[in-house]
């Protein structure tokens, strides 16, 4: 794949992008008032000679992904950021937006987004930008205005100091060295890693009837058992956005807010190895969310949840896990320590 600066022949195929690449962001908040969906080709058209538009192409030469930005005042503002479907979660945007970094030198930065695009929120946390301001638009939406400075060159570790008197002095340790010169010999392999996981458990609320998604596993280990929809972490994701891309991948489910209740660290509760997960839970309204099965998963149903005591009962059409107190009751049927992850879950959504 190569960067490069797009021109006016590029700009159907920009276009036709821009319509495929919003068009799951609609879905993920609900409304097609997105700035990006109502601009016709036309004001795209006439629009174009005010930004510069850097675009990544697959080895055929097709735009998969593209970002604009032009300089304003004191900062580079950045719009359009757009990634096809098919190449996403494969560091497309994080390098789009890298780039224009690269490529203008400035420090100060600024886009806006739904508030609603929670993926794209995170994305630009993880990325250093910060909201500062939110403004209302049309149908009831609401947009987030977000900005970072970034680093000069050199910049990227402070000096910590101790003011004493008019002296300012660089903090060393007890072996006489500087945090720059202690981190610059670390040996990061020096502790044991666990490998990190996430879980989702999301539930629905249809009147007095709270139910729970389940996926049967497609798999080893536990192959045909159920378990909450879950997966590994990839290198430096932050693990929000695990949970929210394992959910998407296994169910399809996207723009469900998410709540930590709990982390998972038994030793041998996977038989992998060492792996801790760090668990969140969701609730919607009953019919607000589709499920379907895919990736590591070959079915994904909602279970009745009853809870009588300290016994809860999970239960689809013939099929019903009991646990009690965390443990499953009769044959195994649940995946891992996910009875506890469960009950927990429960809990903490029930209040109980």
């Amino acid at each position: 794949m190569e960067y490069e600066i797009a021109n006016r022949a590029d700009i159907e195929e920009l276009y036709a992008l821009q319509l495929r690449a919003f068009e799951s962001e609609a879905k993920m908040i609900g409304s097609r008032s997105v700035p990006a969906l109502m601009e016709t080709y036309a004001h795209s058209l006439a629009d174009f000679d005010n930004w510069t538009v850097l675009v990544k192409r697959d080895e055929g030469g097709n735009i998969i992904g593209a970002i604009r930005y032009r300089k304003i005042d004191d900062h580079v503002e950045i719009g359009r950021l757009m990634v096809a479907q098919e190449h996403r979660r494969q560091g497309v945007a994080t390098d789009l937006l890298r780039d224009v970094e690269e490529r203008t030198q400035e420090r100060v930065f600024e886009l806006y987004t739904c508030t609603k695009s929670w993926i794209n929120i995170r994305l630009y946390e993880k990325l250093g930008y910060r909201t500062f301001r939110e403004e209302a638009g049309e149908n009831g939406l609401s947009f987030a205005y977000m900005r970072k400075t970034a680093s000069r060159m050199g910049d990227e570790h402070e000096k910590k100091t101790c003011m004493e008197g008019e002296m300012t002095m660089e903090l060393r340790d007890k072996n006489g060295l500087t945090e720059r010169e202690f981190l610059a010999t670390y040996d990061a392999d020096k502790y044991p890693k666990p490998s990190l996981t996430a879980d989702v458990a999301v539930f629905a609320r249809d009147g007095e009837t709270l139910r729970l998604l389940l996926i049967r596993r497609g798999g080893h280990p536990y192959l045909g058992c159920l378990a909450l929809p879950g997966g590994f972490a990839n290198k430096n994701e932050p693990i929000e956005q695990t949970a929210a891309r394992e959910l998407e991948e296994e169910t399809g489910i996207t723009g469900v807010p998410l709540t930590l209740f709990g982390v998972f660290s038994k030793p041998g509760r996977d038989p992998r190895g060492w792996i801790v997960t760090v668990a969140f839970a969701a609730v919607v309204e009953a019919g607000a969310v589709t499920a379907q099965a895919a990736d590591d998963a070959t079915d994904a149903q909602w279970y009745d949840v009853a809870v009588d005591g300290g016994t809860i009962t999970l239960t689809h059409g013939a099929e019903t896990v009991t646990l009690r107190d965390g443990v499953e009751l009769g044959e195994r049927r649940m995946a891992f320590d996910h009875s506890e992850e469960v009950t927990a879950a429960v809990k903490r959504v029930l209040g109980c």
